[in-house]
């Protein structure tokens, strides 16, 4: 079975309490949405941005933890997060829980295998 999901840390609700009092504080929620990947990437191309694959040299049991953990992130009372601009927002969550869960990756890489490639870039923020 192929399961093709998008996980977006760059979700924030304009519902919740205090919104925009928040936002002028610089108190910012955001929350993980999941998508349909075709729904995701389609969705980007139409508003004229991009999306680019990172492929991560994991185990099957490393893919597992990270799946098991990205399920258990996306429930509704786990997927709220207070952001910080430099130590929690949408491009250092994948990469703080590969560096805490995973220990080690062994090989990062791009499709077309050029060298090591910065956490940073492994979400796209919207």
């Amino acid at each position: 079975m192929k399961f093709d999901a998008a996980y977006n840390y760059g979700v924030f609700d304009f519902n919740q309490p205090n919104f925009y009092l928040n936002f002028a504080r610089g108190y910012l929620y955001y929350k993980l949405g999941v998508y349909s990947y075709v729904d995701f990437r389609d969705y980007y191309i139409e508003h004229n941005r991009f999306v680019h694959e990172q492929v991560l040299d994991l185990t099957a049991e490393q893919k597992q933890q990270v799946f098991d953990y990205l399920d258990w992130n996306s429930k509704p009372e786990n997927q709220t997060y207070r952001y910080d601009y430099f130590y929690n927002n949408c491009a250092t969550k994948y990469a703080m829980y590969l560096l805490k869960s995973l220990r080690r990756i062994s090989r990062l890489m791009d499709p077309s295998s050029r060298p090591i490639i910065p956490f940073a870039s492994l979400q796209i923020c919207t």
